[in-house]
């Protein structure tokens, strides 16, 4: 079917020069003046399905940060950051440019979330989880960790989880008083960065074997895997659907990943530049041999 919309990203199909034969299938997509701007020089062919294994691909790549970069999160109209190695909570616009730098309250703060209104911050430190007012940055409260070194954060179903040292484990705190509710284990070697969707899978890091990988957590099930960018250390599955992943090291990157089922992928001889003044035809040959 003919797909027209706003999506800077994806193609429509041309039904008029699109055909089939015996042995040939020719696909023609055509992008308007909105779609495709910028430089690339791969073309996937393919469609977005989340009951199958699922694929990914890189679109945005910022490596502005500095190292020690260990939590991402999106709240309030904003990017907030956690930095171990500046012991910082940083404030980043839509356009991954930080604008404000706190001091963090503890000296090795790890992973952050955004829940009820408020910042939640881990502190391997004094193990702790601190409530934040973001409008000030003070700390409203805290609640003991349940185990020593806790790293990754997340909030849903109006709860704190978090995971602690090199635990496999991601526990569902009650955010007032830090009591357990909950542990779901992932049966993975060590959990760190982790997010969930909407559905209530789980996107998880798997930090040894550089990879994301998305769990269930009613059947322990894994639904698909992405393989990242080395040393992932957190991650957020934004509004749109798409993730975005914080990649540590001696230059810390944020990679926005796009998920999509991928039919055939076209790396071009040389990069394309396309402007918001041109249109673009994309042909696609299937051969049938």
């Amino acid at each position: 079917s003919t797909y027209s919309g706003s999506d800077a990203y994806r193609g429509t199909i041309n039904t008029a020069e699109s055909y089939a034969t015996n042995d040939k299938v020719h696909w023609v997509f055509d992008w308007p003046t909105h779609a495709a701007n910028g430089t690339f020089q791969t073309i996937l062919w393919g469609n977005i399905d989340t009951t199958k294994k699922i694929f990914f691909t890189k679109y945005y790549a910022f490596k502005t940060l500095s190292s020690g970069f260990n939590g991402i999160t999106w709240g309030g109209g904003y990017y907030w950051l956690s930095d171990n190695g500046a012991d910082k909570i940083h404030k980043m616009n839509s356009n991954y440019e930080i604008i404000e730098s706190y001091n963090a309250p503890d000296s090795v703060p790890n992973g952050i979330t955004w829940g009820g209104g408020f910042l939640w911050l881990s502190g391997a430190r004094n193990n702790k989880i601190y409530k934040i007012d973001p409008s000030n940055m003070t700390v409203i409260s805290s609640i003991p960790s349940p185990e020593n070194d806790p790293k990754g954060l997340a909030w849903y179903d109006n709860s704190l989880w978090v995971t602690c040292g090199s635990s496999n484990t991601i526990k569902k705190l009650n955010p007032s008083t830090g009591a357990v509710l909950n542990t779901i284990i992932i049966p993975i070697s060590e959990v760190r960065g982790f997010t969930f969707d909407n559905n209530g899978n789980i996107w998880v890091l798997n930090y040894d074997k550089q990879k994301v990988s998305k769990f269930n957590p009613n059947t322990s099930t894994f639904l698909a895997d992405l393989w990242s960018y080395p040393e992932p250390a957190d991650i957020k599955l934004n509004d749109d659907g798409t993730l975005t992943i914080m990649h540590e090291g001696s230059t810390s990157y944020l990679i926005k990943y796009h998920e999509v089922r991928i039919g055939a992928r076209t790396l071009l001889p040389q990069p394309v530049t396309k402007t918001s003044t041109n249109t673009m035809k994309v042909q696609y040959d299937f051969i049938f041999e």
